[in-house]
């Protein structure tokens, strides 16, 4: 007998049925999406508007001169004297972006690789004002919580170096999972198609990769609170970002070095990844997902190809 999944993941389910509809609907590809009693208002408001995103950013492509799997092969390559400064050297950002300099994106842009697979996704604008504020509320609130302190090492690794943060009086908790039998019972109640989530407050990340991530997986970044002038720069890309509340940015975070800037004001991310090693261990071995590509957002969404003549799907 089938195990039945998690609540929250039906529910997650269930708004992803819904977004889809919601495009095949815009694009002619699908009937009228239905009324769907079971899903909020509000909520149909929210999806409706990453919706629209996605589709503005379909219509803002920014094409790269080099293939992703070309990056994955250099990353296996023997370790060069800076194997990052290799890759920066070999690997251009878009056409017009000058060798070692980068473009500041503000819109709503997909990046497609020379092959048509679609390596980062940049949604600004993605989330409403009440979600951001839901959302960082309810991590201040947990914060609160008995044990939920955070323990500052004095270290060279950025990840735990207190310069790195702000105010350590101000930021919030870290919980970490270690125990094979308690991530078995955990992932019963699981509500996400991510096995791990990360909650990043009032932190200046300088450039990393996520090297414990899988080589070809997404990572979704997504940030809240109440700030201004955020910034996240994708060097491989040749971009900067404004990373302002209610971003949403879909990358290989194990491929391509990224960073994201001091701001001013409150910041809660939230990052969604996989990572394989937990999977094997916990839910038993599964494969390395590709990475979309323009074809099958075509085939699958029914979004116009660029070569398509395309039409006002709005009106």
């Amino acid at each position: 007998m089938a195990t039945k999944p998690p609540s929250g993941l039906q529910i997650c389910r269930t708004y992803a049925n819904y977004a889809r509809a919601l495009v095949a609907e815009h694009t002619g590809s699908g009937a009228r999406v239905k009324s769907a009693p079971d899903i909020p208002l509000d909520v149909k408001g929210e999806i409706a508007t990453v919706i629209g995103r996605i589709l503005e950013a379909w219509h803002n492509k920014v094409y790269l001169s080099y293939s992703f799997d070309d990056v994955i092969k250099a990353l296996e390559e023997p370790s060069w004297s800076n194997k990052e400064d290799g890759l920066w050297e070999k690997f251009r950002g878009p056409s017009g972006v000058e060798s070692g300099g980068t473009q500041l994106h503000d819109t709503p842009c997909i990046f497609v690789d020379m092959l048509g697979h679609i390596v980062t996704t940049y949604l600004p604008r993605c989330f409403t004002q009440g979600r951001s504020k839901q959302i960082l509320e309810a991590v201040q609130l947990t914060a609160q919580y008995p044990n939920s302190i955070i323990w500052i090492q004095k270290s060279e690794n950025w990840r735990d170096n207190h310069n790195s943060y702000a105010n350590p009086s101000k930021c919030l908790g870290e919980v970490k999972v270690s125990n094979l039998q308690l991530m078995q019972d955990l992932f019963k109640h699981w509500s996400t198609p991510f096995n791990g989530v990360a909650i990043i407050a009032n932190r200046e990340m300088a450039l990393h990769r996520d090297i414990k991530g899988g080589r070809k997986l997404l990572d979704i970044v997504a940030t809240f609170g109440h700030y201004q002038n955020g910034r996240f720069e994708v060097p491989l890309l040749g971009s900067r970002f404004i990373y302002n509340p209610g971003t949403c940015i879909a990358l290989p975070g194990f491929a391509f070095e990224h960073r994201a800037s001091r701001m001013d004001g409150e910041r809660v991310c939230l990052a969604s990844f996989i990572r394989p090693n937990v999977g094997e261990a916990a839910l038993g071995s599964y494969g390395d997902y590709p990475l979309p590509t323009l074809d099958g957002m075509f085939r699958y969404h029914g979004l116009e190809l660029p070569e398509v003549v395309g039409r006002d799907i709005w009106h």
